[in-house]
């Protein structure tokens, strides 16, 4: 399926994902400016906080953003590349569902989370993290 970008999420749903996942659950999600002063670091060349906004904005939703900007990107929140390609969209799925059970154990209140052997399912492991936030919620 590769080259099949139907299937994907928009790149701003992805990059958005990005900002909602990685941060503390104590701490609001990181700054564009933040997150512009890394990836200029990164790729060696200075990012306005308006090229995130707009990635988040989806006004590249129609692949016009930047490589080296999405490489950036990509490095500053340390998951693979590919991620905020449009090549491979059952890699993509993986990596966003991923996202989303690393989210929703942070938002549970999960310190460590060790998944060993085959066959473990995230959905299903995301929709109990998603019980027990709940249940966190209600004491």
């Amino acid at each position: 399926m590769p080259g099949d970008s139907a299937s994907l999420p928009p790149l701003s749903a992805r990059v958005d994902q990005l900002f909602r996942t990685f941060h503390s659950g104590s701490e609001p999600e990181q700054s564009v400016e933040f997150v512009a002063r890394s990836v200029s670091d990164l790729i060696r060349r200075d990012v306005e906080d308006v090229e995130l906004i707009r990635l988040r904005a989806g006004d590249h939703d129609d692949g016009t953003a930047d490589p080296d900007l999405l490489s950036g990107v990509a490095q500053h929140f340390s998951v693979p590349g590919i991620y905020l390609g449009n090549t491979e969209p059952q890699v993509v799925a993986g990596i966003d569902q991923d996202l989303r059970l690393l989210a929703a154990a942070r938002d549970a209140g999960v310190k460590h989370l060790a998944l060993r052997g085959a066959g473990v399912d995230s959905g299903q492991l995301t929709a109990v993290l998603a019980r027990l936030a709940e249940l966190d919620e209600k004491r």
